[in-house]
């Protein structure tokens, strides 16, 4: 494990000392003392940190001004804001602390915190290996911040790694057969696995297993998880469905932090938008893109501003996405903004974004380890320049026989193939979902091939695949290849009328999807090479169980 590289500033420190002559708490004041604790300045060496009084007493100090701050905000912040608003999307995420906004700087800073070496020992990341057909990158899957300790999943070696940045304090080894998907640390220092598909297990601060909780909701795909205010554990399909795991009931996915409920929503391929739900109060805030829509995160609502990510398509022929992390207050005005260097990491980590105490941080499995970055924002805008984009060939103007209009085949875009597939049914298959995999073979017989999908299989018949999750034994959808040419996503726009969602896909491999929510249980996805325009390749449906 390297040491953690800082960027300590003295006069920062100092700065809300001399501000506060009185010793009346304040929010910024306590801070910026619990920010400035928490940087290798103030490290003591092993065995010698009780000793260090000067640090010990502006601990107290600062443990007593929480206290007060905590016993303020317990007073201010409503216990349930949802009570008796039937309306109001349920809570999915514990509150945010309603501390002072996110630091912005002049200009925006990309600090390298400390990294961690792959290798075979408990403190070590175990070596990634790239995904082959389809799936996920056997790698750091997710981590966590608490209190700058940092939670690192390993997805390859079936572990939990814990460290402060300067020395190892834990490893939690989960079982080899395990999918590690996303990890949770709550309040109390509980700490939540995800194994996706199958349960969450939950452990105590000291790497005990506590509980197992199995997922029990059929056809679930599991993405990320949560705990909320009352201690519920909550699995995350994506941004569109969360299972409750004390009721095994789903519900619409959103995020609640403190009394705001914020829900990020797609409008077109230029424009997506916030919708903050607070007691008395309902905001949208429309967010440009400059390029094309990729994907739009909230990460944190405090009591002034909206820290959010938005992914971007740069160009159209070719996919090429990039993200910033952007700050602004609650109406939406641009406050300061820090480019995510995806460009750093070799390897894919799902979530790979965090934020603890109003600070963000990045993580990046590079070609030497794991590397942790803390991402400053800055005030200057981010601007695309012109120079960035790919140049495109001057058109020819010459006069061209006007182009004749294909004619698709109208079996894909007929009411009736649409209406099949609302109903769960691929038409033309021998074999439907919620068969077993016997029953698949016992009718078609081998397969061609079985590839590897993220927590599945995918069983090759040629023009019909059936997709198989890990550890299950019957189908949960069927992908259907499209073997004509010129059926465009723009085809099944003017058919089947606008897609729920789109957006670029850039792992493992880069296409552009289109997903319709036909119905509760019914989701149909599209795919191409980059965008509407182009030919549709497959279409795959997915029919979740509704017991």
């Amino acid at each position: 494990m390297n040491n953690r590289k800082l960027n300590p500033n003295d006069a920062e420190f100092l700065r809300p000392l001399t501000e506060r002559p009185d010793l009346e708490p304040d929010t910024q004041f306590v801070n910026d003392l619990r920010k400035r604790l928490r940087t290798e300045a103030n490290r003591a060496p092993k065995g010698g940190r009780l000793a260090v009084l000067g640090i010990a007493a502006i601990t107290i100090l600062t443990a007593v001004a929480s206290l007060f701050l905590l016993l303020n905000v317990a007073n201010e912040r409503p216990e349930d804001v949802a009570k008796g608003e039937p309306d109001v999307p349920p809570v999915v995420t514990t509150p945010a602390e309603l501390g002072p906004p996110l630091q912005i700087e002049a200009s925006e800073q990309i600090v390298e915190l400390f990294s961690v070496n792959y290798g075979i020992t408990d403190s070590e990341i175990s070596e990634p290996v790239k995904s082959k057909g389809g799936g996920s990158d056997l790698t750091p899957m997710s981590f966590f911040v608490k209190d700058d300790v940092f939670y690192i999943l390993d997805n390859a070696g079936k572990k939990v790694v814990v460290t402060d940045g300067t020395e190892h304090l834990l490893t939690i080894q989960l079982s080899e057969d395990a999918w590690l998907k996303d990890l949770f640390v709550d309040d109390d220092g509980m700490i939540y696995v995800l194994d996706e598909g199958r349960s969450v297990y939950k452990y105590d601060k000291d790497g005990k297993l506590i509980d197992t909780f199995p997922i029990q909701q059929e056809n679930f795909i599991s993405t990320s998880l949560s705990v909320n205010a009352e201690g519920d554990i909550l699995v995350h399909e994506g941004g569109s469905r969360t299972l409750n795991l004390s009721t095994n009931e789903t519900s619409p996915y959103v995020k609640h932090f403190g009394n705001t409920i914020a829900k990020a929503d797609v409008v077109n391929e230029k424009e997506g938008r916030l919708i903050l739900t607070e007691p008395d109060k309902e905001t949208i805030i429309d967010i440009p893109f400059e390029d094309t829509f990729g994907a739009l995160v909230v990460y944190d609502v405090n009591s002034k501003q909206i820290v959010y990510e938005k992914q971007e398509v740069k160009d159209e022929s070719q996919i090429s996405v990039y993200s910033d992390i952007y700050v602004a207050d609650k109406k939406g005005n641009f406050l300061g903004a820090v480019r995510i260097p995806t460009e750093r990491s070799t390897y894919y980590a799902e979530h790979r974004i965090r934020m603890d105490n109003n600070e963000i941080f990045f993580m990046s499995p590079e070609k030497d380890g794991v590397h942790f970055y803390q991402l400053i924002p800055g005030a200057e805008k981010r601007v695309v320049q012109d120079s960035d984009t790919i140049e495109k060939p001057e058109s020819d103007k010459t006069e061209k026989e006007p182009p004749v209009e294909h004619e698709p085949s109208t079996s894909y875009l007929t009411e009736e193939f649409l209406n099949e597939l609302r109903n769960g049914n691929m038409p033309g298959v021998e074999v439907k979902i919620g068969s077993t995999i016997e029953e698949l073979k016992k009718q078609l017989g081998e397969p061609n091939r079985i590839g590897e999908l993220e927590g599945g299989y995918l069983h090759d018949y040629g023009t019909y695949q059936y997709i198989q999750p890990a550890l299950q034994d019957f189908i949960i959808g069927i992908l259907m290849v499209i073997e004509e040419d010129g059926v465009t996503g723009e085809d099944f726009v003017k058919a089947w009328g606008e897609p729920t969602s789109e957006g670029p896909l850039v792992h493992p491999y880069e296409a552009y999807t289109m997903t319709y929510q036909l119905n509760e249980n019914t989701v149909v996805n599209l795919e191409t090479n980059s965008g509407r325009k182009d030919t549709v390749k497959f279409i795959r449906l997915m029919r979740f169980s509704t017991e």
